[in-house]
């Protein structure tokens, strides 16, 4: 059985843990996260071409409208107009921002995001290991830098911007990032993060070194130097797919999307530290400050659990028609059954498995199912997962997990330990109340696949009720999508315009979605409206709409609505500037853009 989580009731607030109450509010006037230069970098139109499309896994430019296309060149000028306007109130936080710009994407789905790019530095970083002295001569290219002292193997594939850096610029950015670490950590209880890259004097010029205390991958543990980092930095191109522009009826009904993006993008939210977002607090339904909510330190365990609990329940796998097989199991069951019948075993394979071995193992059954369950199974993987299930039903009875090594009609204990590993489905497993997988020796790979799903499905219950007292505690979950929902109203009406309208607007987009786009297990639209047109009281007690879904940054559509009318009446956002910098087109001008995505 799959659970959704149906909040049909409102929170009027009554008895809850007392604790620092906090709110929901952006603190007003902070566009930017830092001013530091480190978190934007600049592209030319070819860098975005050559570097930016490949680093992040796009497809060729032609998926996207030409930076002549006339919808292109309206949503520069919005976006230009936006950004200037901006500029003019908070000259100082904007001085390293490059301007934004946008790119169209053809896609179908009504999106828009900010995105990195790599940035290469061409600055030694020495690695004092414990393997060093073993392996002195163990270099890499290029290690990954991210901003909270974790040094990985560089993803990039080698395409990434080349940029110099000189000793004072390497020393004042690593003490930046250094300090900012600590401050994390201390934010987050961890008070033993320590991590400092320090630069330091090198025969042949200088080097970073970072302490024992930065956290290296398991693929560095050889690792003595890498020739150079990697950092990911926020670039300029704001991303509009047509899907987006044509589900908006009016021109000016797009500019809360183009001001949420430049809340991610002033924010530079992907070049965030651990701890600035995705914390836990307690929400009032009645004050309502205008200030950003602090992380409660006494909801850190009981956060870990209902992200646990969020996780379980609010599943975005996807599911086949008539599966029988839970799509949660579905990776590790593979992998463990592929490890059935190794060639090098003396003992005969039963036939219905050895025939399912090799349909496991064949790359074009793999690639026929591409990214399902974490995404929707293209059309030539519905005959291939049918076949799956047939072949599990008919050989997980012939299997049996032993101490002894895999071969025959045997899977070793030692197998299934190794799968749980490398398909991190051990966290799942505790959630089902299974830690030791000894438990299993002597049954057959049918019981106990039959007991992981009589497990999750009791593990769902339990998680059900997890979520629905952290939402009927009003237990809030801060990140980065609510920041930008809260600061966008604040550019809204830098603009002129009337927020309260756009959130309006945004109601019938929300409405209009409904049934094609996900709507977050939250209050529908209808019921979010009337609870909006009476400023959220409700038989004269305030409300607090339902987070309903902690599994997604987003949250439910209705607590999107929710957070940014508290956000206007926070911070008396009802005499917007006089002056609106920018000339909308007409509604047939509109459709007619509208009509030129697909010439």
């Amino acid at each position: 059985m799959h659970f959704r989580l149906n909040l049909i009731c409102l929170m009027l607030m009554a008895c809850r843990p007392q604790s620092e109450v906090s709110d929901l509010k952006h603190d007003a006037a902070q566009y930017v996260l830092s001013p530091e230069s480190w978190h934007w970098q600049d592209l030319t139109p070819q860098e975005f071409e050559d570097v930016y499309l490949p680093g992040n896994g796009w497809g060729s430019v032609d998926d996207f409208l030409p930076s002549s296309h006339a919808a292109t060149q309206r949503m520069d000028y919005l976006l230009t107009r936006i950004h200037d306007r901006i500029k003019e109130h908070h000259p100082d936080q904007l001085l390293n921002v490059p301007a934004p710009r946008a790119r169209i994407y053809r896609g179908e789905s009504p999106d828009a995001f900010v995105t990195t790019v790599p940035v290469c530095y061409s600055v030694p970083v020495r690695l004092k290991n414990t393997l060093a002295a073993q392996n002195p001569e163990s270099d890499t290219d290029w290690i990954t830098l991210d901003h909270n002292g974790n040094l990985s193997g560089a993803s990039h594939d080698g395409i990434c911007l080349q940029r110099s850096m000189n000793q004072d610029e390497a020393r004042d950015y690593f003490d930046w990032i250094s300090r900012n670490i600590r401050r994390s950590a201390s934010q987050q209880g961890q008070s033993d993060n320590l991590c400092q890259l320090d630069v330091q004097a090198s025969y042949d010029g200088f080097e970073v070194v970072p302490n024992p205390s930065c956290q290296r991958a398991p693929e560095l543990a050889d690792i003595t130097q890498a020739k150079g980092f990697v950092i990911w930095k926020t670039q300029p191109y704001i991303v509009l797919y047509t899907g987006l522009l044509q589900h908006v009826d009016a021109e000016i009904k797009i500019i809360t999307t183009l001001a949420h993006e430049l809340a991610h993008y002033y924010r530079s939210h992907l070049t965030s530290f651990a701890g600035d977002y995705d914390y836990f607090y307690y929400q009032d339904a009645k004050a309502n400050p205008s200030h950003k909510p602090k992380p409660d330190v006494t909801l850190q365990a009981r956060g870990r659990e209902i992200r646990a609990a969020a996780q379980l329940v609010q599943s975005y796998l996807e599911h086949e028609h008539g599966q029988n097989y839970s799509s949660e199991l579905f990776f590790p069951v593979w992998a463990l059954a592929s490890r059935a019948c190794p060639s090098s075993a003396k003992e005969p394979c039963p036939e219905a498995c050895r025939s399912f071995v090799e349909f496991l193992n064949d790359p074009e059954v793999n690639a026929s199912l591409g990214y399902w369950p974490y995404e929707s199974m293209p059309e030539s993987g519905h005959c291939s997962y049918q076949r799956y299930e047939q072949g599990l039903k008919a050989c997980a009875p012939h299997l049996r997990l032993t101490d002894a090594e895999t071969g025959g009609s045997r899977i070793s204990i030692k197998d299934l330990e190794e799968t749980v590993e490398q398909e991190n489905f051990g966290e799942t497993l505790k959630a089902m109340g299974i830690e030791n997988l000894a438990e299993f020796k002597g049954q057959s790979l049918e019981q106990m696949i039959a007991r992981w799903e009589q497990g999750l499905e009791q593990a769902r219950i339990r998680s059900l009720d997890v979520i629905h007292k952290a939402n009927a505690d009003g237990i809030g979950f801060y990140t980065t999508e609510q920041e930008a929902d809260e600061q966008q109203m604040e550019t809204v009406v830098r603009l002129g315009l009337d927020p309260a309208q756009l959130v309006a607007w945004d109601v019938e987009f929300y409405k209009n979605m409904e049934g094609t786009y996900d709507e977050h297990q939250g209050l529908d639209m209808k019921r979010c409206g009337e609870l909006l047109m009476k400023q959220w009281i409700e038989d004269g007690r305030p409300v607090l709409v339902p987070v309903a879904d902690y599994n997604d940054i987003h949250h439910s559509d209705c607590y999107r609505i929710f957070t940014s009318s508290r956000e206007i009446a926070a911070h008396h956002y009802d005499k917007p500037d006089p002056e609106v910098p920018i000339q909308f087109l007409s509604d047939l001008q509109w459709k007619e853009l509208q009509v030129s995505l697909f010439q």
